[in-house]
């Protein structure tokens, strides 16, 4: 005896269901089938009735029209032997085709055409007699009977048809009634049969039918929890991506107007702002000094250099507090380009603010007033500004101290090397004294004099020594002071890990959940969905890790994870991944594989998947709709310039192609571009990524 699951059982049920109805519908339909079959023939009975009467009746109608013009002499009463003479015929073969299928029928309606035309003759023969030898003659031929017995004939024939197709309306009406009787008991019974199963399975799925419930209930909380998450998730990752790009742009900057322009560069980029500038403050003059712009033009010296409370800028470092300015005269602000001119609306003073000092002051025009997260992203970039600010004056400050020590150490090996000289003039003196102690007079007060420079030389040397050892002490001052603006930089991207893992953990658990889709309420597409949530959270969560490991950030190496990978396997991740943005914003998006490409391939998945979804994210981006996408993974060409040693050793390097209908960047920029991949050193078959 063999256990079926829940499932099984369900499904076992409901197939017994459906037999139990199949076989109830086929019976039903040929009872169905009969019971049209025997009313066709209860109607087609009516008919042949109806008709062989009609007969009679336009036989005698006709019959009636020739005795009243015999009688009378009056045409009008030809009238009715007129319309129906010929109209009889009519029947009669409608009649002859109606029993067709029965040869008694048949016979009879054959001897009644027999008939009907004889009485037909003697009906014209009575006229012609009528016109051509009176009215008394055709009188006579009337009451002679002339045509009676056809007449006659012609109604028993009527009376037998009539009398057959009334017995076999009485046979097919007994069968109607056999068959319809047989109809109800059949769907009664299978009713009946039908009801039971399903009461038993509704006994059945009852007993799970809460669990059920519940379990819907719980998904749809899930479901609206995960859409919440959704929209946290992409704020959250737009404001990772920004702080990031921040980051980026300012590392290893060593002056401070080259970072003040990146810094300005980068903001008004990534926040579309049409203009922006940033000005420095400087603590011996106490004013803030232009560092950086963005898209501004026609600046006079007078508006390079402001002191604190000194116009707005001046009164937003007094204040350190943001400024947002949207009245102000249409000519006030205007940005131009190779096609047309535009104004702000809405003009921003965000203060940059360092241990409760404003160090400087950032000012940006938008087209429309800039929502909470943009703020919410400002004043997390202005304390990671602040940071590189005072780390890259630290290190200003750093550097000019090394310089002035390494001078000092070398004027100090000077004054070393005359002491060592003068002791030696010293020895040598000494040794004459000891041979000639008149020259030992003589030379006493050349020896008094050479120690009073002496110790001149000495304090001197303890001078510069104290000196040096003050510069040691401020260059380990300026040094905490780094290591303290580390610190704060490192517990800002801890604090920032745990707020991005947190929700992110809970997507992943919720998109597992979802494709796994144990309850199986969710369709092929929307587990499709779920899978692509997953791989976008995991390589989200991949992303944030590599961001907050410190020591990889600051040595600039990542370590890579080398595996043969499969390139079916990246193409099918990033078509899962893009197929539906490629779709929302109506975009051809197309990945091809060259035939001569090798079926696998010796990378780091992550990082090259990581690269190449970088590319395709800027694709998607610049791409207007009804655009084209095509990113194609083939072999390098012979002829293929690399700038890397590893992958021009390499046998065979693995190419990924993408075409899209941007402009693209000049080839001078082209090195500059690849060199932001030169930390993903890694072994001879590392593939590389090309964008068009």
């Amino acid at each position: 005896m063999f256990k079926l699951s829940f499932k099984q059982q369900v499904f076992t049920g409901f197939a017994i269901s459906l037999i139990f109805v199949l076989l109830s519908a086929i019976t039903s339909f040929l009872s169905v089938k009969n019971l049209q079959q025997d009313a066709t023939w209860q109607s087609h009975t009516h008919q042949v009735i109806n008709t062989a009467e009609r007969i009679n009746l336009e036989l005698s109608n006709a019959e009636s029209g020739v005795r009243g013009y015999a009688l009378t002499g009056v045409p009008k009463y030809l009238n009715p032997y007129h319309n129906n003479s010929n109209l009889v015929l009519i029947t009669l073969r409608e009649l002859k085709q109606l029993v067709d299928d029965n040869p008694n029928q048949t016979r009879r309606v054959d001897s009644m055409e027999t008939l009907i035309l004889l009485k037909l003759n003697i009906m014209k023969e009575t006229l012609l007699i009528q016109n051509t030898s009176g009215q008394e003659a055709a009188r006579k031929q009337i009451f002679a009977g002339s045509g009676k017995e056809a007449m006659d004939k012609v109604q028993r024939l009527s009376h037998e048809i009539v009398s057959t197709e009334k017995q076999l309306l009485i046979e097919r009406t007994l069968a109607t009634n056999k068959a319809s009787t047989r109809t109800i008991i059949t769907v009664v019974g299978s009713s009946v049969i039908i009801f039971g199963l399903i009461l038993f399975l509704f006994s059945y799925i009852r007993r799970t039918f809460n669990e059920q419930k519940n379990t819907e209930i719980q998904i749809r909380k899930n479901n609206r929890r995960l859409s919440q998450l959704s929209e946290e998730n992409k704020e959250k990752n737009w404001l990772l991506s920004g702080v990031a790009n921040i980051n980026e742009v300012m590392r290893g900057v060593e002056n401070m107007e080259i970072l003040a322009t990146r810094a300005v560069t980068e903001i008004c980029n990534f926040l579309q702002a049409p203009v922006g500038l940033i000005f420095l403050t400087d603590p011996h003059q106490k004013q803030l000094n232009l560092a950086g712009s963005y898209a501004y033009e026609g600046m006079t010296p007078e508006q390079k250099h402001y002191r604190f409370g000194e116009g707005l800028i001046g009164q937003a470092a007094l204040e350190k507090q943001e400024k947002l300015i949207s009245n102000f005269p249409a000519d006030y602000l205007t940005v131009k380009s190779g096609l047309g001119s535009n104004s702000p609306q809405c003009i921003g003073l965000y203060p940059i603010i360092y241990k409760n000092n404003t160090i400087a002051v950032l000012e940006l025009g938008f087209l429309q007033t800039p929502n909470e997260v943009t703020r919410l992203y400002l004043t997390t970039i202005s304390e990671i500004i602040a940071i590189a600010l005072k780390s890259t004056e630290g290190q200003i400050e750093q550097q000019y101290l090394f310089d002035q020590l390494q001078i000092q150490t070398a004027e100090l090996q000077t004054q070393q090397e005359e002491l060592q000289t003068t002791n030696d003039e010293l020895i040598y003196k000494t040794d004459q004294l000891e041979a000639s102690e008149e020259e030992l007079r003589v030379q006493q007060e050349e020896l008094r004099q050479s120690n009073a420079e002496l110790e001149e030389k000495a304090e001197q040397l303890a001078e510069r020594n104290e000196f040096i050892t003050q510069a040691r002490e401020a260059m380990s001052i300026k040094a905490e002071e780094l290591a303290l603006s580390s610190k704060y930089k490192s517990e800002f991207l801890a604090n920032m890990s745990h707020e991005l893992r947190t929700p992110l953990n809970s997507i992943l658990i919720l998109a597992r959940i979802l494709k796994e889709n144990k309850p199986l309420n969710l369709n092929d597409e929307q587990v499709k969905y779920a899978g692509v949530i997953q791989n976008a959270g995991n390589d989200l969560l991949n992303l944030i890790n590599d961001i907050l490991d410190l020591s990889k950030i600051e040595s600039g190496k990542i370590d890579l994870d080398i595996e043969s990978v499969s390139t079916e396997e990246i193409k099918q991740h990033l078509d899962a991944l893009f197929a539906e943005v490629a779709t929302s914003k109506d975009i051809e998006f197309r990945t091809l594989i060259a035939a001569d490409t090798p079926k696998r391939l010796v990378t780091d998945l992550v990082r090259t998947e990581q690269i190449i979804k970088n590319l395709l994210s800027n694709a998607f981006k610049f791409t207007p709709a009804f655009g084209k996408i095509k990113l194609q993974i083939k072999l390098a060409g012979d002829n293929q310039r690399f700038y890397n040693s590893n992958l021009a050793e390499a046998a065979q390097v693995i190419a990924s192609r993408l075409q899209t209908p941007g402009s693209g960047f000049r080839k001078i920029n082209k090195n500059l571009f690849l060199k932001l991949f030169s930390r993903l050193m890694g072994p001879p078959a590392e593939p590389t990524a090309a964008q068009d």
